[in-house]
């Protein structure tokens, strides 16, 4: 265990190494950039479709009156 620390600092340390972890880092930062993008798209998505739902639940409303009062329903 001792000596994986020793060798993961030495990865740190080393000139060969710091891109690759650089190179992590931003992948790991660009995964979490795509994750918050993707919950507020499917947030949006969820708060359209109810709005939706609602235009379409105050239309039928409106045409139950609608048939109600011209008898034809």
């Amino acid at each position: 265990m001792k000596r994986r620390l020793i060798n993961i600092k030495h990865l740190i340390k080393s000139k060969k190494a710091s891109p690759l972890i650089e190179e992590g880092l931003l992948i790991g930062l660009s995964l979490l950039i795509v994750a918050i993008i993707a919950g507020i798209i499917l947030r949006t998505m969820d708060w359209a479709q109810s709005i939706f739902n609602s235009i379409l639940e105050q239309l039928e409303e409106i045409k139950e009156t609608v048939s109600q009062i011209f008898g034809s329903g």
